[in-house]
């Protein structure tokens, strides 16, 4: 392409704003085909400077000029004050990649160096970087003021050219470490004797010394002392700004090898003035000291949550000994309180599955012994711990193998009566693995009477645990009076106190009717009657309280209507008649109670009077079917016998039943029941038997033993007969001691059958336990 085309090319895209375009035409095309005055005028004035690069190298063959030039741009930037522009920022960048390249041998922007030029090329851009001054200085121009420019736009980027320019071969002779060993002299000239750097610089500097040292020993020499005044720079007290890059610049210094210049101890001290924890935990991982690292986790405020995977590594770690498990031990215990306040939980993780510090459960008790807070913190994380990661089915664990035994256990309760005791019944009610005795101890002590019910329930004390409830209900009820005493004006405060009051009624009617099941009437009687007697109590003070009364009579309703399955009807009127509260009124204070009790009483009537029709016609259609084949004439197919196969003689004496089968006395002897078909139902029970022993390894999914074996019992009866010997055979009992015969039929129906001798539905002391759905009341005191 001739210059001609080429010169309008570039005018066009320059009136265009195409300058991009413009500059990758530039640098593709040969630099015959450029108009260079054209060229080098667009890309200065428009900041060309890949296109600058690659004209003054191709075109001109001059290496240096380009990076002089340059780098005095970037040097009235930098000198500026002001913050570096976009374009500013690229051509530093582009600066360091072309220094790059040139010591690589390689062209830039694109193409490989001359190999006849490649030796020339390189020392003279290592000889621009580090000449003492630039052509035309002023009198106030610094010295090297090409490496310096470079070294304040990015320290960190120009040490890593220089640690790649060091890996060519030119610097690996003696020649070469002679050079080498005068650019370290150069940048501790600069850097360090020098001002205008700061101190993550410093460290990139004294950390890219220690890696050139580090790779061939004795390769660069430097004064012992500068590493000593590089660490006082960096670990300056009270110093807060560039505390990380700090911190990272002495940690990137002693991971290349330079701790062998310090002594350690000197260092530590200085690393802990300066908060730099990183470096002491570095330090003391070197001198194998791993317990003192544990400290420096929590006194770093950063990486406090680690300390519990660092323990946990160093506990795990096969190539740690016993004596550094047992360093770690302690501190563990000397820090206890600031690990439970970082993470209790994951305290109590390293507690129950580290077996070098589940020894410490009783040590740790004993050091916060005087700090229920603490104590109870570090109770709670290994109780939950323990709870959250049981077996399957969470409840039913065996807890003989655990290291939280039921003395800690105790301990932890007696805690939570005291810093936490609404979370007493709560955690009584799902917990499991502590002694009743001593627990109810702890609860009556507190006097937390929620728990101290429970627990007597759970012991079997259904009287004693109802009284406690009775005490709670007479509490709450009190504290709802007194609520809507001082709420005359109508407010609604009173409604939290009578959601108590219901939950609390709930609990007590659930007391009564599982003590009712076990006591005699006059048992059940001293149960319900004083709960009735309290409730009743309330009437009169809310007479004025409609919605209040309305609310107190539901819950009267509701109690009378449990306990009319376990009291008799009569000593419940009688007990409501004998009450203040109703006797000196009127009908209508009494009328919801009557209704109740007269639905009630219609309800179990009419399901009596079913189910005797039902037993009845059962009874009726069992009875007429028995009398019917009584009655039928028995059919005789064959003239031989079904046993012996022999014909029958006029004179012999022969046995026929209804299923067909005929046979001779003396052969199948002269039972009711036909031997053959006894014989082959025998057979399939014992082959059903022996199905269901083949499907006892393989139950159904979901189905367990009792309904397995409820299944089966249906399937054999419900093939025939009535629906009350349905009802005889499945009430038999499933299972015995060993050796007791099983009652007969007529033991059965002597027991309660409709066809005894004792009519059981007949009786008028026939107790009907169904009962219809009754009003009951939430947790939070809503119906």
């Amino acid at each position: 392409m001739s210059p001609s085309i080429t010169q309008c090319l570039l005018t066009h895209q320059e009136v265009c704003g195409r300058l991009e375009a413009a500059e990758a035409c530039i640098v593709h095309l040969h630099v015959t085909s450029l108009d260079l005055h054209q060229a080098m005028t667009l890309c200065w004035t428009h900041g060309l400077y890949d296109a600058i690069f690659y004209i003054y190298t191709h075109g001109m063959r001059d290496f240096v000029t380009p990076l002089e030039e340059l780098t005095t741009v970037l040097c009235n930037a930098l000198d500026s004050g002001n913050a570096l522009t976009h374009s500013q920022v690229m051509l530093g960048n582009k600066i360091l990649v072309y220094v790059s390249c040139c010591l690589a041998g390689r062209a830039y922007p694109h193409g490989d160096i001359d190999p006849q030029e490649l030796q020339q090329v390189k020392h003279e851009i290592f000889k621009c970087i580090t000449s003492l001054h630039s052509k035309n200085a002023k009198p106030t121009e610094n010295s090297y003021p090409f490496l310096r420019t470079l070294l304040r736009f990015d320290t960190r980027e120009f040490l890593n050219v220089l640690a790649l320019a060091f890996e060519e071969a030119e610097f690996t002779s003696e020649l070469g470490m002679q050079q080498r060993q005068r650019v370290v002299d150069i940048l501790l000239q600069v850097m360090v004797e020098g001002e205008g750097f700061g101190p993550a610089q410093l460290g990139s500097l004294f950390t890219f010394i220690a890696r050139q040292m580090s790779r061939q020993q004795g390769a660069i020499a430097i004064n012992r002392q500068l590493f000593d005044q590089v660490l006082c720079h960096l670990t300056v007290p009270g110093t807060e700004s560039h505390h990380e890059e700090r911190q990272t610049a002495l940690l990137e210094l002693l991971q290349e090898g330079g701790l062998v210049h310090y002594d350690t101890d000197h260092l530590l001290e200085k690393a802990r003035k300066a908060k730099f924890y990183r470096v002491c935990e570095y330090v003391y991982e070197e001198r194998g000291e791993h317990e003192k690292i544990v400290e420096c986790y929590l006194e770093d405020k950063l990486r406090r949550h680690q300390v519990f995977t660092y323990i946990r590594s160093v506990l795990s770690s096969p190539q740690f000994t016993d004596l550094h498990a047992q360093k770690i031990q302690q501190q563990f215990l000397r820090h206890i309180k600031t690990l439970l306040d970082i993470d209790s939980s994951r305290v109590a993780s390293l507690l129950l599955t580290m077996s070098q510090l589940t020894p410490l459960l009783n040590d740790i008790t004993l050091h916060l012994k005087d700090d229920d807070q603490y104590l109870y913190n570090a109770l709670h994380a290994l109780f939950t711990y323990r709870s959250t990661h049981a077996s399957p089915g969470g409840r039913g664990a065996d807890l003989s193998d655990s290291p939280l035994t039921s003395i800690l256990h105790e301990k932890y309760i007696d805690l939570m009566c005291k810093v936490n005791p609404n979370q007493v019944y709560p955690y009584l009610k799902g917990a499991e693995g502590y002694r009743l005795e001593k627990t109810l101890e702890i609860c009556k002590r507190h006097n937390r009477q929620e728990s101290t019910a429970y627990l007597l329930e759970r012991a079997g004390d259904i009287k004693g645990a109802f009284d406690v409830l009775l005490v709670i209900l007479k509490t709450k009820v009190d504290d709802l009076l007194s609520s809507v005493k001082d709420n005359e004006d109508g407010a609604t405060n009173f409604l939290v106190s009578l959601g108590h009051v219901q939950a609390q009624v709930v609990k007590l009617v659930r007391v009564c009717q599982l003590g009712s099941s076990q006591l005699a009437e006059s048992g059940r009687r001293e149960l319900w009657f004083p709960l009735l007697d309290v409730l009743l109590s309330t009437q009169p003070p809310l007479v004025n309280h409609h919605q209040l009364a309305h609310e107190m009579r539901g819950m009267v309703g509701h109690v009378v209507n449990s306990m009319m399955t376990h009291i008799s009807l009569p000593a419940i009127l009688e007990r409501v008649m004998h009450d203040p509260g109703y006797c000196g009124g009127n009908f209508a204070q009494i009328k919801h109670l009557l209704k109740g009790m007269v639905e009630r009483y219609v309800y179990e009537e009419t399901l009596y009077a079913t189910v005797v029709r039902m037993i009845a016609g059962d009874q009726l259609r069992y009875l007429t079917l028995q009398h019917n084949q009584a009655c039928s004439p028995l059919v005789v197919y064959t003239t031989t016998c079904a046993i012996c196969h022999s014909i029958y003689h006029p004179s012999s004496k022969a046995v026929a039943h209804s299923c067909g089968h005929s046979y001779h006395a003396q052969c199948g002897g002269e039972s009711t029941s036909c031997v053959l078909c006894v014989g082959s139902s025998q057979e399939e029970t014992s082959a059903e038997e022996m199905q269901s022993n083949d499907a006892k390894s393989e139950p159904l999914a979901g189905l367990d033993e009792t309904q397995m074996e409820g299944i089966r019992r249906v399937r054999a009866l419900g093939s025939g007969g009535s629906r009350l010997q349905f009802l005889e055979e499945l009430s038999t009992p499933r299972g015995g001691c060993v050796g007791e015969a099983s009652p007969t039929p007529t033991q059965w129906r002597s027991l309660g059958s409709v066809s005894g001798n004792q009519d059981i539905w007949l009786s008028q002391n026939f107790a009907l336990k169904l009962a219809p759905p009754t009003i009951d009341f939430e947790e939070d005191g809503t119906f």
